[in-house]
């Protein structure tokens, strides 16, 4: 497991160089720096983990009824835990540092959605559910979720995001180990971006505020509510998944050499 777990640690500093080079670009050339900067680096990790004599097989990739009931049912729970910790964060970060954050998403929903909604929870869900399952796995599951999501906050290196980053990458891999498949960490990132997308877009600063707040809590509470009495069975088979402590983790130092340069990075941002 070492080996796959300083792969994957190579993996998101690569990504990370990559996403400063982009930022140094604009508009369209930007974008495409972007996105290889997510693709090349996944592709040259599947490559290197590659076995020899393994056979090409599409795992984890398709979704039985339980997972996709498992998937919907998490949704608003996800989406309500992310507008608190969200909120929190901005509000704990303005009044104790005197700072603030603005996102720039341009002045059309449409291209709002692409950029800032489907292709980050495709190229996310790719680098950071799909390659670590694909490398650790069942081996370790609690290795996986822990790196996953660790990985997946770090990257973010702001503190503003890495508070609700960190809780949301638990929840996705969470579900892709219960349901054996990265499909539901994708349709939950993608859900959970749109719907933030939408709240920043039409909903924040008018009166629908408070009612479609209301509604994402109403919503997050019914998603509990079912887990607990209609598929307390389900949930309890399937988290046994996640229980399972496997191969034993060493992998040292290597994952900190992702994680001190990202805070480093994240602190810094903090007083530019």
């Amino acid at each position: 497991m070492k080996r796959e777990i300083n792969l994957l640690t190579l993996t998101y500093l690569l990504v990370l160089l990559s996403l400063f080079i982009s930022g140094a670009f604009e508009g369209i050339l930007s974008t495409v720096i972007y996105i290889l900067g997510f693709v090349l680096p996944f592709c040259l990790a599947l490559a290197l983990a590659k076995i020899p004599g393994e056979k090409r097989r599409a795992e984890y990739l398709t979704l039985s009824g339980s997972g996709a009931i498992i998937t919907a049912n998490t949704l608003f729970l996800l989406v309500g835990i992310c507008f608190v910790l969200s909120y929190l964060s901005a509000l704990l970060l303005r009044y104790t540092l005197g700072v603030s954050q603005d996102v720039a998403l341009g002045d059309s929903f449409a291209m709002a959605v692409i950029l800032h909604a489907l292709l980050p929870a495709v190229l996310e869900e790719a680098l950071f559910r799909y390659l670590p399952i694909k490398l650790i796995g069942e081996r370790s599951p609690a290795v996986t979720l822990l790196l996953s999501a660790g990985f997946f906050a770090l990257l973010h290196h702001s503190f503003f995001q890495i508070p609700y980053a960190l809780v949301a990458g638990l929840i996705f891999m969470a579900v892709d180990l219960m349901c054996g498949s990265v499909l539901p960490s994708l349709v939950l990132h993608f859900s959970n971006n749109l719907i933030s997308l939408v709240w920043t877009f039409f909903i924040e600063g008018t009166p629908l505020a408070l009612p479609f707040l209301i509604s994402i809590a109403a919503l997050a509470a019914i998603s509990a509510i079912l887990a607990v009495v209609f598929w307390k069975k389900l949930y309890r088979e399937r988290v046994k998944r996640l229980l399972v402590i496997g191969e034993k983790y060493e992998a040292g130092a290597y994952p900190l050499l992702f994680a001190l340069p990202t805070l480093f990075i994240a602190v810094t941002e903090l007083f530019i």
